[in-house]
């Protein structure tokens, strides 16, 4: 008797879960038909890495090559080209800085640019630009893709993104012959 009240309470609770789940499929498939416009989903509205297709292709740095010397507080264009190398359009993307856009020892950028409409195998030429730190060190700024609301394309893939690393140096100052210890 005490097994069949066992067995009764177990077989009650695999109908409870069962139920709980196919409730929450329905609700799933008539959510995506309501997003989609029908029975078919379309990436519009789903984040950009999930998006079947998308990706992308470090192709080259254009200027501003990494571990470059300069002066502090010295600008310059850093360009990257990259291609798209999916079958999804970049549309209303851009390319944003990953922490802070300024500060003490850090590279100064704009916190985002906009990336130009891409179709599947074009490449794009990404320019922004830089202004080095005012004290000497070395720094990298990091940028990734994001969409129109700020959602990271590809966060699982590329996970260093688009970066640039500059060594800032104190130009030296020419010596005054009195300070020439070889001077006679």
């Amino acid at each position: 008797m005490q097994t069949v009240v066992i067995i009764l309470g177990v077989a009650a609770t695999v109908i409870t879960i069962l139920t709980s789940v196919l409730g929450l499929l329905n609700w799933f498939r008539r959510r995506s038909r309501r997003l989609s416009g029908g029975g078919r989903i379309v990436a519009r509205g789903l984040p950009a890495d999930l998006q079947r297709g998308d990706a992308s292709r470090f192709v080259r740095d254009v200027e501003g090559a990494d571990g470059m010397i300069l002066a502090p507080n010295q600008r310059f264009t850093k360009i990257w080209e990259i291609q798209n190398v999916g079958s999804v359009t970049w549309e209303g993307r851009f390319l944003q800085r990953v922490g802070a856009p300024s500060g003490p020892g850090l590279i100064t950028s704009p916190s985002r640019i906009p990336i130009p409409i891409t179709r599947p195998s074009q490449t794009v030429q990404l320019r922004v630009g830089i202004r080095a730190p005012g004290t000497e060190g070395t720094t990298t700024a990091q940028f990734k893709m994001v969409d129109g609301n700020g959602t990271m394309c590809f966060p699982d893939r590329y996970a260093s993104g688009l970066f640039v690393t500059v060594n800032v140096v104190e130009r030296e100052k020419p010596l005054a012959a009195a300070d020439d210890p070889e001077s006679p």
